[in-house]
């Protein structure tokens, strides 16, 4: 075998232009396959950083919405009462600064039952974790940090332990740091400090029907099942609902999810989906280098009649295909990983800030030994094209000839192979299109707001200095000022959630004199608390009525703005304005809010969801209740002829000036924010068509190498046709049928499996339809025309042979 390989080696060098090609295409495929492979690997396959990761599931409320998320008293409930978990901790995110000896920094928090890092078998980086202890209502305020804070924030110091900072206006010893491995159990969210949640010391721990706003995860007893588990769930569920009737009623269940699968969230289909696309690329690649192969051992015939003449077996024979394969596997491996090293750093570019992992994507020994399969697999699969050459070829004849000859079944596999490029690279292409069409009809939504020459800021406040609503008040009624005063700027609006931004907030509501029938069907909306200038500010239309103004303060009746979908639904065919609605946005029950406005849809979660309900409330009118909630996170929006970008420095400035222990963050026109909402369709978009690329060129490469091959086989056979009188457009049109037939063989076999191949990406397109037909005719009219060209030269150069040269060929 080192003989042959040695051989091998020398023969490619001969051949530069076929090793060279061979390489490449080997080295495209398991470059993108590898790189795509990284990204499956740290986000699906690679285990939880968490003891005994499938004993994890997360728990999910049938009291809640269909997001499964828990109140303060429910969740204590659970814990108490359930005996088929070993633990159950909950976790809730919030929003907040940090003072340290300086500037206050926003940073991202997590309150979490305080023994949960026990129940995860997380180990600190230094310091200590938070224990169960710390949950004690009389415990220290204390906190941890994330190895990222603790760098960028303490230098990596060890003497950040111990020290004393105001988080939220309150101050904190730090005592640990959370290892840089530790993936927090909340989806595509990265917390800065983490502190106890101490439920019990919470003013809502005996308010049952408050807000329900806590995940919950818990870790199985041993021996214990998943139906069990719920079981168990169900047990507790009906104990709370014979005593609170009210507030847990409904026939709805509890359900319990594996918490990588809560982890992963959405993310599993796009990723298994590229996966799928790559896998087929790379059997593209395969495909196109057997056909490479077969046309180059159809080439060495001679040679190999001549070895089998001197004594060589055809089992030698068929071992010099294979040493040369395993050489380009081995070199189209290498450069293969090279060229995944590259692809992963673009990749990181792309990756969506809500991808768990995400930011982990590398090379560690699983990455690499599956490159090495796959290089080793798909470099050595185009040996069976010269194997099956050399067990099926007449050795003997082939002395007898002096020369090539190729049979018809020899030219039949050539042009197979070339139509099976021709059906992947379609069925790449139509899955492009499809993509492409989605990410079209998701950009062209209707927003229901004006994302141009708008500057948005989100600021988080401490706790000392707004406790109230009053001081919140004060606040913007000094930074609205402030702000407006900005030479540049127009209109200035504040809200409690942006559109389109990452978090929840929706209250329950009634028209006022129609109770539902049950009271599991109260309707949601979303809901915000805005500023009079909001509307304005984000060019949000009040289709009737009129928007808020500074007189819809608490001496005034309590107002409302609902949306437009709201009205229609449960207004039809009447005036709304006027009409009154309850809203549940206090810890005691209902508001009745009069209707004073009817403003236009606006897409508040993902700009695929259709309309839903919203409900708008004056920021003067909030209930005492919301106040921890915008103090933790409200947003400033800046509107003026001048670029946004500009404005940043100016606002920056007046924030400082109004108060300096108020933190900002993500500074960000309102073009970005919605440009962060398409980040998933666009990466997925970009990874696919880079894929249909590739196919389309090594599809390109594959016909016109088996078309120029056919021509060059078949010089004798065109001298003799040109010399009998036939003329060079017949020639032409002979050998761009051959080329033709390939296509159309190849688009047929494409169009199935691009039907095929749509119904596993259906759940991730939006506005076209799995078997849209303008996508498929758009790949298969493409594929046509580049073969058609790459078909085209090779005949155009049969058309001009000289038929005394080709007489003389042998």
């Amino acid at each position: 075998m080192m003989s042959d390989l040695r051989f091998a080696v020398r023969s490619l060098l001969k051949t530069p232009a076929f090793s060279v090609v061979s390489v490449l295409i080997l080295a495209l495929g398991i470059g993108a396959v590898t790189a795509v492979f990284s990204a499956v690997e740290a986000v699906l396959l690679r285990p939880l950083p968490y003891a005994r990761p499938q004993e994890l599931y997360c728990l999910q409320s049938a009291a809640a919405s269909e997001v499964g998320l828990f109140s303060i008293p429910e969740f204590c409930a659970y814990r108490d009462q359930s005996r088929a978990f070993q633990g159950v901790a909950a976790v809730s995110t919030f929003n907040t600064n940090l003072l340290d000896k300086g500037e206050a920094q926003f940073v991202q928090g997590l309150r979490i039952s305080a023994g949960a890092f026990d129940m995860l078998g997380a180990r600190p980086a230094a310091g200590r974790l938070l224990q169960a202890d710390d949950d004690r209502p009389s415990a220290p305020r204390v906190a941890v940090i994330s190895a990222g804070m603790w760098q960028r924030s303490f230098g990596g110091s060890a003497d950040a332990i111990g020290r004393t900072v105001s988080i939220d206006g309150q101050s904190r010893v730090i005592v640990g740091v959370l290892p840089a491995e530790f993936l927090l159990p909340v989806n595509g969210f990265h917390a800065d400090v983490c502190v106890p949640l101490q439920p019990d010391a919470d003013p809502a721990r005996y308010k049952h029907g408050s807000l329900h706003f806590l995940r919950v995860i818990g870790r199985l007893a041993p021996g214990t099942t998943g139906v069990q588990a719920l079981a168990d769930m169900a047990g507790v569920l009906k104990d709370l609902r014979l005593r609170f009737p009210k507030e847990y009623g409904g026939t709805g269940e509890n359900r319990l999810t594996p918490l990588s699968d809560q982890i992963v969230g959405e993310s599993r289909p796009m990723l298994l989906t590229l996966f799928g696309l790559v896998g087929a690329l790379l059997l593209l690649a395969s495909t196109n280098l057997a056909g490479l192969h077969l046309v180059r051992a159809i080439g060495r015939h001679h040679d190999y009649a001549v070895r089998a003449a001197l004594g060589a077996s055809r089992v030698r024979l068929m071992r010099l295909g294979v040493a040369e394969c395993l050489v380009l596997a081995l070199a189209g491996g290498a450069a293969g990983l090279v060229l995944a090293s590259w692809g992963l750093e673009s990749l990181l570019s792309f990756v969506p800030a809500d991808l768990p992992r995400g930011h982990d994507l590398g090379f560690n020994a699983s990455v690499f030994a599956f490159a090495a399969a796959a290089a080793l697999g798909f470099g050595l699969a185009p040996a069976l094209a010269p194997i099956w050459l050399v067990s099926r070829a007449d050795l003997r004849g082939a002395i007898a000839a002096g020369g090539p000859r190729t049979a018809g079944g020899q030219r039949r596999v050539r042009h197979l192979l070339a139509s099976i490029q021709v059906a992947l690279a379609l069925a790449l292409l139509a899955c492009t299109a499809l993509f492409l069409r989605s990410f079209w009809a998701a950009e062209a939504q209707r927003l229901g707001f004006d994302a141009s020459n708008a500057l948005s800021v989100r600021l988080t406040l401490p706790e000392t200095g707004y406790r109230d609503r009053d001081s919140l008040v004060r606040h913007y009624e000094r930074l609205q000022a402030r702000l407006a005063a900005i030479p540049g700027v127009e209109s200035v609006g504040e809200t409690s959630l942006l559109p389109l931004a990452t978090g929840l907030a929706t209250a329950e509501f009634m028209v006022a004199g129609r109770a539902p029938v049950r009271e599991s069907e109260v309707p949601s909306a979303n809901y915000r608390l805005v500023s009079p200038g909001y509307f304005a500010t984000m060019r949000i239309p009040v289709r009737e009525g009129r928007a808020f103004t500074e007189r819809d303060d608490p001496d005034h009746p309590l107002v409302v703005v609902i949306g437009s979908a709201l009205a229609d639904t449960f207004f039809p065919g009447r005036d709304a304005i006027g009409q009154r609605l309850e809203v549940q946005d206090t810890l005691s029950g209902y508001r009745t809010l009069e209707i004073v406005g009817i403003a236009g849809d606006v897409k508040q979660g993902k700009v695929e969801d259709a309309p839903s309900f919203d409900v708008y409330v004056p920021y003067r009118q909030m209930d005492p209740v919301a106040v921890p909630w915008l103090r933790y996170r409200t947003f400033w929006v800046l509107r003026g002829p001048a670029p946004p970008a500009s404005l940043e420095a100016a606002l920056r400035r007046e924030i400082r000036a109004e108060d300096p222990s108020i933190a900002l963050s993500s500074v960000r026109t309102l073009e970005q924010v919605t440009d962060s909402a398409l980040a998933a369709r666009r990466f997925t978009l970009m990874i696919v068509g880079f894929f249909a690329g590739t196919a389309l060129l090594l599809t390109i490469a594959g016909i016109y190498s088996v078309t120029a091959f056919g021509v060059a086989q078949r010089t004798r056979e065109i001298g003799v046709r040109l010399a009998l009188g036939a003329k060079a457009g017949q020639i032409f049109a002979l050998v761009l049928r051959e080329g033709l037939a390939i296509v159309g063989l190849g688009a047929a076999m494409g169009i199935l499996a691009s039907l095929a191949l749509s119904r596993l990406i259906a759940a991730q397109l939006y506005g076209v339809g799995p078997r849209d037909p303008g996508a498929l005719a758009a790949a298969v009219i493409l594929i046509a025309a580049i073969a058609l060209l790459a078909s085209w030269l090779p005949a155009r150069r049969a058309a001009r042979v000289d038929p005394i040269v080709a007489l003389r060929v042998e």
